[in-house]
């Protein structure tokens, strides 16, 4: 009897370190996965990840509701890693990724840091006209962070620039192309704001 129940008891321990040891590796392998997918400063997508998330949005949209993409460049951040140094420069990327995970919207596909202060939101069943309020509202989150104890108070705004499927199409390469023109436009008018593609005239927004 007393080797039946060590049997027991060593079966049931090798399906206890059998059972932990799965659940460890799972855990690992979506630690791994995440990583994979993620920013590591600001917790938002990567731009990989970006890419496969929207391209499948795409592909998947066989309706005539429209996609918009909102790309953004954080407004003068290389002069706050001149004049503050990187580790401000660092803590206002990771405060707005904060704020755009706490206060994404619900028709978001994926909003994703694809450069040092670039960033892109991909929103479904969004016109560029829906996109440029939203742009609004980004703008005023960028301003409410507290800066006081890094910057000196410095108000954070950003450039916008917005492109939807229904200007042109459903290929990401065009909405991509489309927002980094309207956003450029948006620097060289002074920062600040958003503008919508195509540049017609009085497209131009400010976002405040």
């Amino acid at each position: 009897y007393l080797f039946t129940y060590l049997l027991i008891a060593l079966a049931a321990s090798l399906v206890f370190i059998t059972v932990f040891s799965i659940r460890k590796l799972q855990k690992q392998q979506q630690l791994l996965v995440r990583l994979a997918s993620k920013d590591s400063l600001t917790g938002l997508d990567n731009r990989r990840e970006f890419i496969q998330v929207t391209q499948q949005a795409l592909r998947s949209n066989d309706t005539e509701e429209p996609l918009s993409l909102i790309m953004f460049d954080l407004d003068n951040l290389k002069w706050i890693n001149d004049n503050y140094g990187h580790q401000a420069g660092d803590w206002v990327l990771s405060e707005v990724g904060k704020i755009l995970i706490a206060r994404l919207a619900e028709s978001t596909v994926s909003c994703a840091r694809v450069g040092g202060e670039e960033f892109v939101l991909c929103l479904k069943g969004t016109d560029v006209n829906l996109a440029l309020a939203y742009c609004n509202d980004i703008q005023s989150w960028l301003a409410g962070i507290d800066t006081k104890a890094k910057l000196d108070g410095l108000q954070l705004s950003a450039s916008f620039g917005v492109c939807d499927t229904n200007q042109v199409g459903k290929q990401l390469d065009s909405l991509i192309s489309g927002a980094d023109l309207a956003m450029y436009k948006a620097k060289k008018a002074g920062r600040r704001q958003a503008v919508k593609y195509p540049m017609e005239q009085g497209s131009k927004e400010e976002a405040t």
